[in-house]
């Protein structure tokens, strides 16, 4: 058996020397084989990056400032204050007294958005306001026809078209303050009203041209507008004019 000669410190210089010479061929070859087969990938320069405020969805650029900030333009939307504080519709607490000059002696209940009321009952309207406005009131009777409430040209009744901050008025009222009462029209179906409201500097007739088409309560007649969706109207008139106009509406049947 041969014994293994050690290996002494002299010879770890020729080692080295051995291994670089065998590696260092190989390590030439490898480059050589890396630079001709990988290809250049080329560097994208700053013109070339997509904006940072713009993204790409579906194929459709959309602006991110524009997502951002639309959450706070609807929250600040959301944010004003309705200008109608109040829009209560009432009757006396017995029918029989409707026809009386005190139809409010045993009091008052609440009529809901939506109730039904017999031919035998009357009713009156409270509204109140969070900004003294200008005001106008719409009714809708069974046939379409339109009536201009309030503002009017009664001689007797008052008109009260601007109403001051918190005040409550009463509809019907008579021009020395007494507040009467509406009767309901005994013909079946659904009566709606609508009660506008504006800040002091918007005339409400300028509003929209079919306002000054409607003839008012005193009047000989109203008038039927078949094709003017009135809600549809006073929804655009309200987005487009958020903090200087308000509405609402309400309904019963009989």
């Amino acid at each position: 058996m041969t014994d293994l000669l050690p290996i002494k410190s002299s010879h770890y210089w020729f080692l080295g020397i051995a291994s670089f010479l065998m590696v260092f061929p190989l390590s030439i070859i490898i480059t050589a084989f890396v630079q001709n087969n990988v290809k250049e990938v080329p560097m994208i320069q700053p013109d070339n990056l997509p904006m940072a405020n713009h993204v790409q969805v579906d194929n459709e650029e959309m602006d991110v400032n524009d997502s951002l900030d639309q959450p706070a333009i609807e929250a600040e939307n959301k944010t004003l204050k309705a200008r109608i504080n109040q829009f209560e519709f009432i009757r006396p607490v017995n029918d029989n007294l409707c026809q009386t000059n005190n139809p409010w002696l045993l009091g008052e209940k609440v009529i809901e958005n939506g109730d039904s009321l017999s031919g035998q009952s009357c009713f009156a309207i409270k509204a109140s306001f969070h900004e003294t406005s200008n005001i106008m009131l719409i009714s809708k009777d069974i046939s379409g026809e339109l009536t201009k409430i309030i503002p009017n040209s009664c001689s007797s009744y008052a008109s009260m078209s601007v109403v001051e901050t918190d005040e409550i008025i009463g509809i019907p009222k008579l021009m020395n303050g007494t507040m009467i009462v509406f009767s309901v029209d005994e013909s079946p179906g659904e009566e709606i009203f609508f009660l506008l409201a504006s800040s002091k500097n918007i005339t409400l007739n300028n509003l929209h041209p079919s306002f000054n088409n409607i003839a008012d309560i005193c009047a000989d007649q109203g008038i039927i507008i078949d094709d003017f969706n009135l809600s549809h109207e006073l929804d655009a008139l309200k987005t487009k004019n958020p903090a200087n106009f308000d509405w609402q509406s309400f309904k019963f049947y009989h």
